[in-house]
């Protein structure tokens, strides 16, 4: 029977170590709240036992069960639930976990991560399936990382960050982001770690000295040195399209720092534009 809550003895349930460490491990404030809240009331959320090929797992409730030992409880509440395979429990365990849980968005990207696996799989067996060819009875194409998006509630790109980030970033950086430190984000971490800063802020120039009145019959001096000077063509054909809008950030940024230097404001407004304007030009290039 499933769906109904009955109570066992806390020492017939198994712990399968795969399931039990599909999420990372509740932070020792957490831990200890729930523990008090346990031992003043019971265990009143049932534990969720799935039934994969007839045999029983603990998929669900896993600190709620080490706390019942350690309380030396005898019996614990569960409810039953049948899954068709380990991926599908697995997947299970992660969505209830991110419903539940107050994760952040790093957390659930690197908990959806552990899927890329399954989903890659099983585009590979669809694309053999079709043979190469679409028809009507075909299953409809795989995209991986937009399936790890739909998991954890995120767009596929910044999945697509957070992989880069378990795979190049500094194992601090890494460390902050899982703990939601303040003072870095995905956006800035994954910039660093792949070489894609955003372009310096040049200071805005200092006011020039007015040129001093030329005589009204004298010509106007023109020079006739070449160096330096690029054709339009060329320089189109030169800059690529990363460079072109770095050049328009910059410009930008320096217009109106020029005007409005004075100003802490402006300039706090000024930053933000320019971190905007990083990040949009982040989104226009390939990973």
């Amino acid at each position: 029977m499933t769906n109904v809550r009955q109570t066992v003895s806390i020492e017939s349930i198994t712990i399968d170590p795969e399931f039990r460490d599909t999420l990372s491990e509740k932070v020792s404030e957490e831990y200890t709240n729930l523990k008090e809240d346990i031992r003043v009331n019971g265990i009143r959320d049932s534990l969720i036992i799935g039934i994969i090929d007839e045999k029983e797992y603990l998929v669900d409730g896993h600190h709620r069960l080490k706390i019942g030992e350690e309380l030396e409880l005898k019996e614990v509440p569960i409810i039953k639930k049948h899954f068709a395979n380990r991926d599908e429990a697995k997947m299970w365990i992660v969505r209830n976990q991110l419903m539940s849980r107050n994760l952040n968005d790093f957390q659930k990207c690197e908990a959806a991560l552990q899927f890329k696996d399954y989903f890659s799989a099983k585009a590979k067996e669809n694309q053999r399936a079709a043979g190469g060819a679409v028809s009507e009875t075909c299953q409809e194409p795989v995209d991986t990382y937009k399936e790890l998006g739909k998991i954890a509630g995120i767009s596929d790109k910044t999945v697509r960050k957070v992989e880069k980030i378990l795979q190049r970033a500094a194992k601090k950086d890494v460390a902050a982001l899982r703990d939601g430190k303040a003072h870095v984000s995905i956006h800035s971490v994954y910039q660093e770690c792949t070489g894609k800063t955003s372009p310096p802020v040049k200071p805005a120039p200092k006011p020039r000295a007015k040129p001093k009145a030329k005589p009204a019959n004298e010509p106007p001096h023109v020079s006739q040195s070449t160096e330096g000077l690029v054709e339009p063509e060329q320089v189109e054909q030169s800059q690529t399209l990363a460079e072109q809008i770095d050049d328009i950030i910059s410009a930008l940024g320096n217009a109106i720092r020029e005007d409005y230097a004075s100003t802490d404001e402006r300039i706090n407004f000024l930053d933000r534009l320019i971190d905007w304007a990083s990040r949009a030009k982040d989104d226009l290039m390939p990973l």
